[in-house]
């Protein structure tokens, strides 16, 4: 039987959504596109601007929170191809008057971070740990459609690396008894452990009824409580099959985790802060190497000695976003900060730590 066009296209824009990116930086983004003109070099040019916009909407969405969108999506054109470093094409296939191709653009990262603070936006300058996806249909099945819809989700080229448990005895044995409104992340730990992931998202799709199917999203965390979004409610065409359904819903569910983990971790540059810090030091000069390196940290606008004594000083950080941002992005740098008796230390960790910008 012959499958109608319409569905053909909805299946293609589920798949869309799964598509992996050339490389895991969330600044390449990867369109598929098509244009026409009065010539195949019009169509082309018309194809790739047209992909470019749709590339930039795609960046905004993955790096900054839904409250921003309408502000960046109205960029004007020389300045959005002014961001773009480059573009790789596969897929081509052109005409005299057509061209359709699939485009990956690369973002230049400066310029797109500068234009975000020239702008008060507040944006992520995080990077995202793995996180493990626990499909469930309503309990965890490895081997079901809401599961195999998540094979192809799973190596997306979003801003959040999703993976999938091993289908294996082990795994099987550990998820499937979860209770998806009660799980905590001691019950998913060992799976996620073993998928190298540091975070994990409870998935569960209902079952489709009346052209809709339910997907509720539970995220668990190793130190902060659970986090429960906003149950998605995606439309499903009719005539949908089931495979492709569940296609559609896990590209929502996929987006939805990624607008969740930019909102939590997204710097506001317009608020700045300042918090004085006291810390120990063998001299002026290894100071001076410290100062140089907290400045270099992307949240930290500018350090300043308050007052020196022998072997330690006191310094204020000006800094954009949370103190909690401020104090992961310490983390990485292999610094701590401490409260002691209402004073804030700044220490050195044992090592570089991997915790990460939430």
């Amino acid at each position: 039987m012959r499958t109608p066009l319409a569905l053909v296209l909805i299946f293609a824009a589920a798949v869309s959504l799964l598509r992996p990116a050339l490389a895991a930086s969330p600044f390449n983004v990867t369109e598929n596109v098509k244009g026409s003109g009065a010539s195949t070099l019009e169509a082309y040019n018309n194809a790739v601007d047209s992909g470019r916009r749709k590339a930039w909407v795609e960046l905004v969405h993955r790096l900054t929170p839904q409250k921003e969108w309408a502000a960046l999506t109205a960029i004007d054109d020389s300045t959005l191809q002014s961001m773009v470093q480059n573009y790789r094409l596969s897929n081509e296939a052109r005409s005299t008057t057509r061209y359709v191709a699939t485009v990956t653009y690369v973002f230049n990262q400066p310029l797109v971070r500068r234009y975000f603070r020239n702008n008060n936006i507040s944006y992520s300058l995080a990077s995202a740990t793995p996180m493990l996806v626990v499909p469930m249909s309503p309990a965890y099945d490895p081997h079901s459609l809401w599961s195999n819809a998540w094979s192809s989700v799973h190596v997306a080229g979003g801003v959040v690396p999703l993976v999938l448990p091993k289908a294996d005895m082990l795994n099987t044995a550990a998820l499937s008894p979860l209770d998806f409104r009660s799980a905590g992340w001691s019950d998913v730990a060992p799976a996620a452990a073993r998928a190298g992931a540091d975070e994990a998202a409870l998935v569960q799709a209902g079952p489709a009824n009346a052209g809709h199917l339910a997907v509720g999203i539970r995220l668990l965390y190793a130190n902060q409580p659970a986090q429960a979004l906003t149950p998605l409610d995606v439309p499903v065409p009719a005539n949908l099959t089931p495979a492709a359904a569940y296609a559609l819903a896990a590209g929502a569910a996929a987006k939805a985790i990624g607008v969740a983990w930019t909102t939590s971790t997204a710097v506001d540059f317009g608020k700045p802060s300042t918090l004085t810090v006291n810390l120990q030091v063998p001299s002026l000069s290894a100071w001076g190497a410290l100062q140089s390196r907290l400045e270099k940290l992307p949240v930290i606008e500018a350090v300043r000695i308050r007052a020196v004594e022998i072997g330690q000083l006191q310094a204020d950080i000006d800094y954009a976003g949370t103190q909690a941002q401020l104090s992961a992005f310490l983390s990485q740098a292999g610094y701590t900060l401490d409260n002691r008796k209402g004073d804030w230390w700044l220490d050195p960790a044992s090592g570089p730590s991997s915790t990460g910008s939430r």
